[in-house]
């Protein structure tokens, strides 16, 4: 059999640079993308909260917050069955700022982003960052978990975990397009 890094294959992989203006002038996100990839298929996704938000503001478009982990199956599973169909990703790309937070990356963070967690409990990685910020915006740790804000960081709307229901999904979509 092949090796397993031939397995990778991405026929949606971008081909162009991070922090490059595309022909949509769109923001392309520049943190973190030496070490992480978007999941899904199509859509720019930006790995840092401060800077999805800020380039939101810029393009004046709401946030979907896909806590995801690299670990979780059913984050999988919803991208594979769900955010890959073409009336979800069209209304993504066109519509949304896409933040992937990971909950479970080991990356360590500078130690002058260090922070503690509610409970007092030192926040040194990527995933304990993004997984406190999780609980602190939704009540919950479940992943995949989506979350639709304004520009301010306020919670539009809330549509959960895995669900296969694309015709659910578009709907919240376009409920969160129409409320921002």
């Amino acid at each position: 059999l092949p090796e397993m890094k031939t397995q990778d294959f991405n026929l949606y992989r971008k081909t162009q640079t991070s922090g490059e203006a595309n022909s949509n002038n769109e923001i392309l996100p520049t943190r973190y993308t030496d070490i992480l990839e978007s999941e899904i298929p199509g859509v720019t996704t930006f790995f840092d909260y401060e800077e999805g938000m800020a380039a939101a503001k810029k393009m004046n478009k709401p946030v979907m917050i896909d806590f995801t982990g690299h670990a979780c199956a059913n984050c999988r599973k919803m991208e594979r069955e769900v955010l890959s169909d073409p009336s979800v990703t069209k209304l993504l790309k066109e519509n949304f700022v896409v933040i992937s937070l990971y909950v479970d990356d080991r990356f360590e963070l500078p130690a002058d982003e260090w922070s503690k967690d509610t409970d007092g409990n030192d926040i040194t990685t990527m995933g304990e960052k993004n997984l406190d910020f999780e609980i602190r915006l939704t009540r919950t740790n479940a992943q995949p978990q989506y979350v639709f804000l304004d520009l301010k960081g306020n919670t539009i709307e809330n549509a959960g975990g895995y669900n296969r229901d694309i015709t659910r999904f578009v709907r919240i979509l376009e409920k969160a397009k129409a409320i921002f």
